[in-house]
């Protein structure tokens, strides 16, 4: 069985932490994101893109 999503938002308070988990575990790698007018990032994999928002 295969999954696959093309969206994930996550809320969290340390969101240095989470890149960290997701960058350095998980192997994903930070890479372009629009000047939203909010921080955050977003994630990319090798098949893909996934986003990360920060909100509070």
């Amino acid at each position: 069985m295969n999954l696959s999503f093309d969206h994930i938002a996550l809320r969290c308070a340390d969101t240095e932490n989470v890149k960290s988990f997701f960058t350095e575990i998980i192997g994903l790698t930070v890479g372009y994101r629009p000047p939203f007018p909010f921080l955050g990032f977003w994630l990319y994999a090798k098949t893909g893109m996934m986003s990360r928002h920060k909100s509070r």
